[in-house]
């Protein structure tokens, strides 16, 4: 590693202050103030020039992904800080570690990551703590695993300084303080950039009917209704459950008779969404007479609330509980890639603004790092069983939604899953779908 790394901000205040913060901790680094730090860092990695980035705006993703590409590629790796606050930072940062960038919130923590860079120790994270101070060490224990004996080892140092040491104690880094030290390494940790292979995750080939996909989706710029938007996805596999729509009292009454009660009865409407308008859905309908009801209330309540709106009629399925309610949305990112925003869907979940986002197609291992994140991940999962097919169940709409989102990119705009409902026995059901369809076919109309 280089003695002297490169650091890219945006800022001149900013560049004072990583000067300052440098000089006080004794780390060496040039820092080089710049209005599009991320695109001159893609640059310098193609040159194998290692870099870091610190900025108070939040980049795009496109020039996000390009800059992890570029680091994982030449293996010239990149430490990234976002230094504005607010849930959309956060979820940047996020995306930022799945990407394998050791993304931080401040300066000094920023500072911290490019000094385990130089350590060369690919999973710093396991080095023995006994040698720390009380302090240090309380503060360092929760993200430190599994140390490897006759391994790195970390020390407490004067002003308060954390150091690293090799086996030998023939190479020492000062990290910095351990509130600094703390946040670096579980970003390390969390990003662990010396993994191989972090793109290498490809969509799964389906033999599907792509002639019948695409007379959904050929169009005008506009918003599928539910049913046009299942009928889109159901050769990639969603589980949907058994759902029929209707136009009639009478057949509604039926259907509800014949998947067997309790049923759930929901408008169908492309401009007319169950997630905006929660009243017009009926769950633990029981009986015949009230199927025939409530179709007739929703539809005619939903013709009081928008009168131009476009009404299909109602779907009809069964009506289970759940024990968990999520929102997805996805949208297409260069090079195959999907961008994934995951949330609760619930009242509380909303209200907390409980959210992740990801990028697929990814291991594993990196997706359901990224459930993991979401503060309410207790109702996914049993959380003694890493395992739980719940989760798993999860993972795989995910991968079907995004392999579907990559394969018809060019008419998508954006797919949105709202909600999908994990169910008791760990099953789930994909209960209302948005396909949003892009400019692709106004164009396709200009060009002939």
């Amino acid at each position: 590693m280089p003695k002297s790394w490169k650091i890219l901000c945006d800022a001149p205040e900013l560049a004072a202050e990583i000067r300052s913060d440098a000089d006080s901790l004794g780390i060496k680094v040039e820092v080089e103030l710049t209005s599009d730090p991320l695109k001159q860092a893609i640059d310098l990695l193609a040159n194998n020039r290692p870099v870091s980035v610190a900025t108070h705006s939040l980049p795009s993703l496109e020039a996000l992904l390009s800059l992890a590409k570029q680091s994982h590629d030449k293996q010239s790796f990149s430490a990234f800080a976002l230094l504005v606050q607010g849930s959309s930072s956060k979820a940047i940062r996020e995306l930022a570690l799945d990407l394998a960038l050791v993304a931080v919130p401040t300066t000094r923590a920023l500072l911290c990551a490019i000094q385990l860079f130089r350590t060369e120790d690919p999973a710093p994270w396991r080095a023995d703590i006994r040698h720390l101070n009380i302090l240090d060490a309380e503060h360092l224990k929760p993200i430190m695993h599994s140390p490897k004996r006759g391994g790195p080892q970390l020390h407490s140092e004067q002003d308060f300084l954390v150091e690293w040491q090799n086996a030998s104690k023939t190479n020492k880094v000062i990290l910095g303080r351990r509130h600094e030290c703390a946040v670096a390494m579980d970003a390390f940790k969390q990003a662990d950039p010396f993994e191989k292979d972090i793109f290498a995750a490809s969509y799964q080939a389906t033999d599907i009917d792509k002639q019948a996909i695409r007379d959904v989706l050929f169009g005008p710029p506009r918003a599928l209704s539910d049913p046009a938007s299942k009928a889109a996805l159901r050769p990639y596999g969603l589980p949907y459950g058994d759902e029929e729509m209707y136009t009639s009292a009478s057949r509604v009454a039926s259907e509800a008779t014949r998947i067997g009660f309790p049923v759930r009865i929901a408008l169908a409407s492309p401009d007319l969404r169950a997630w905006d308008h929660p009243d017009l859905v009926a769950n633990a309908v029981d009986n015949a007479s009230r199927a025939k009801e409530m179709y007739q209330q929703i539809l005619a309540q939903a013709q009081d609330r928008a009168p131009e709106a476009r009404l299909l009629g109602v779907t009809v399925s069964a009506s289970h509980h759940e024990r968990a309610l999520l929102r997805v949305r996805m949208s297409p990112l260069a090079d195959k890639f999907v961008f994934v925003q995951i949330s609760f869907a619930d009242p509380h979940g909303m209200a907390s603004e409980d959210l992740t986002v990801t990028f697929l197609p990814a291991k594993k291992d990196r997706a359901l790092k990224a459930l993991q994140r979401l503060r309410g991940r207790s109702l996914l999962s049993d959380p003694a069983d890493p395992s739980d097919p719940g989760l798993q169940n999860i993972l795989n709409l995910l991968e079907q939604s995004a392999c579907f989102v990559n394969d018809w990119r060019e008419h998508l705009q954006s797919v949105e899953i709202n909600p999908v409902a994990l169910l008791l026995d760990a099953s789930i059901e994909a209960r209302e779908l948005c396909i949003t369809v892009n400019d692709s076919f106004i164009k396709a109309m200009d060009d002939i």
